[in-house]
């Protein structure tokens, strides 16, 4: 019915209208029915096409929200961030995607360097810096001093002192006043 209705009209006014009334109504019967992949794939059909409304943004962050709600750590939870993320690179866009991704990001990290294994530890580090995640001016502040803080001890517990020493130098150029970096540091001396 909607396809053709919209063929039939001439005027783009009128079919801008048209599409908009048909757009709300089909996300709002998804939302209704509960069908939030569906809801989804079709605002994200919108979005990366330059449909940037302020509808669409509205339910772009809503529907980032309820694929990203907090379910507690679990190991996985990075894989399916990178997942949504390759299949879906709009939703990098939306600071609350991009925090929790970087959050997790940075605890893998820091579990890598708590197992003991710091060439994982820093690869994830280094997906952390490439990816531009830490934003001071951002509501989000994806923070990565607690992970340097890991590499730190890693680094002082086996030893490799200049290693543990720059980590925790790193640690401070993003959170200048962690108390905790700081005493570390001064264990080194």
């Amino acid at each position: 019915v909607y396809t053709t209705l919209y063929d039939g009209i001439s005027d783009k006014d009128v079919r801008k209208v048209l599409e908009d009334i048909y757009t709300e109504s089909y996300i709002s019967y998804l939302r209704m029915e509960e069908m939030d992949d569906e809801a989804f794939e079709f605002i994200y059909k919108h979005y990366p096409t330059g449909n940037k409304s302020g509808y669409i943004k509205i339910q772009m962050q809503r529907s980032v929200s309820i694929f990203t709600e907090p379910g507690g750590y679990d190991r996985n939870s990075l894989a399916r961030y990178d997942s949504l993320a390759s299949r879906y690179p709009a939703v990098m866009d939306f600071d609350i995607f991009r925090n929790n991704r970087c959050q997790l990001i940075l605890n893998k990290a820091s579990e890598a360097f708590r197992v003991k294994n710091p060439t994982e530890g820093e690869r994830l580090l280094q997906v952390f810096t490439e990816g531009g995640y830490y934003d001071e001016k951002s509501i989000y502040i994806c923070n990565p001093a607690y992970t340097y803080s890991e590499a730190g001890s890693y680094y002082f517990k086996t030893g490799n002192y200049a290693k543990a020493k720059a980590a925790l130098k790193k640690g401070l150029t993003y959170d200048p006043e962690n108390y905790e970096l700081k005493e570390k540091l001064k264990e080194l001396k």
